[in-house]
């Protein structure tokens, strides 16, 4: 389905060939969305009568999430402006506005504050009921009637180096207005858009990048490079460079040009790796993913599952800790 969401040529026989013992029924979410906006792009083809149905649900799924999502953003939204706080729609939020037409499963809608009114943000939403949880550079806020958190506001983007607030002014300065919902939000540009998109997207592989999600990272990928006609890949490999996450997005471009050959350029970022970080890079991946993804979380009983003894969880423990502020690579 991945090879086929993305191929230059869809055919009918092509379809036909990737369902053949296989069921779309059983898949998740992420896999019929896929499935769903395949046949919304193409509608050369067609899907067997016995997956109309899974189709239709799939889109009424999402729209109902989405509009469970609007509800909440506006009333924050109400109040934030009520106050004169500026915002900015992040992630999948602003591909929401960008492609409104387009069905994507939303798990929540980011937005982000000036930093010098991030605190007032955090109080002005507590006020009107919402429950927060922090993490270093967002809030999410949890509806209290279902627990659930709907919106995320965030004083800086989140992208594992400590130069992450340099994002802020560009992103506020190149931002584009577009109309969504009732209302009129700016969206960071395309180009802000596939960086951050790049970052986030190595930053996943560390813990839990599943085929279907890299399937609708490449989805939004594509429309942002058409969305204009062509990207300004210099602003990209700039923002790369000023927030020291060139390596980070060489490993994204190397993992994604599997799936979209003639999406980047050929060299616009190889010439700004240092060689050395980007062995640090890949070792801390690679022995996250592989060993202590879960002990990040300090989950005790998984970790026992895992490890077997409470001798190698602290051992892994310490480990993971030298990788991460570090650097070093393990054997």
């Amino acid at each position: 389905m991945l090879h086929l969401a993305f191929s230059p040529s869809v055919s009918q026989e092509r379809l036909n060939s990737v369902l053949k013992g296989w069921d779309l029924n059983q898949e998740d979410i992420k896999c019929r969305t896929i499935a769903f906006n395949l046949a919304k792009t193409h509608p050369e083809i067609s899907f067997p009568e016995k997956y109309l149905k899974t189709l239709q649900d799939i889109k009424l799924s999402c729209r109902e999430r989405y509009l469970m999502i609007l509800s909440h953003f506006l009333k924050i939204i109400k109040v934030l402006d009520s106050k004169g706080i500026d915002y900015l729609l992040l992630k999948g939020g602003a591909m929401r506005v960008y492609r409104p037409d387009f069905s994507r499963w939303t798990a929540d809608i980011d937005i982000l504050v000036p930093e010098e009114r991030y605190k007032e943000a955090q109080e002005t939403i507590e006020s009107i009921g919402y429950i927060p949880f922090k993490s270093i550079h967002s809030t999410g806020f949890k509806d209290p009637a279902t627990r659930q958190a709907f919106v995320d506001i965030h004083r800086f983007v989140g992208i594992g180096t400590v130069k992450a607030k340099i994002l802020n002014e560009d992103l506020v300065r190149r931002s584009i207005s577009l109309p969504f919902s009732s209302l009129t939000v700016r969206v960071p540009a395309p180009e802000d858009m596939v960086f951050i998109s790049l970052v986030n997207f190595w930053k996943n592989v560390m813990e839990r990048t599943s085929d279907n999600s890299v399937a609708n990272l490449c989805f939004d990928l594509k429309f942002l490079k058409e969305y204009n006609g062509a990207l300004n890949w210099e602003i990209i490999r700039s923002e790369a460079i000023a927030t020291d996450t060139v390596e980070a997005v060489y490993i994204a471009k190397k993992i994604l040009s599997e799936v979209l050959p003639d999406f980047f350029p050929t060299k616009f970022i190889e010439g700004d790796i240092d060689p050395y970080k980007l062995a640090k890079l890949i070792s801390r991946m690679c022995y996250t993913r592989d060993s202590v993804r879960v002990l990040r979380q300090f989950n005790l009983s998984e970790a026992f599952k895992n490890l077997g003894s409470l001798s190698k969880y602290f051992l892994y423990r310490c480990k993971f800790f030298v990788v991460k502020r570090f650097h070093l690579i393990l054997p």
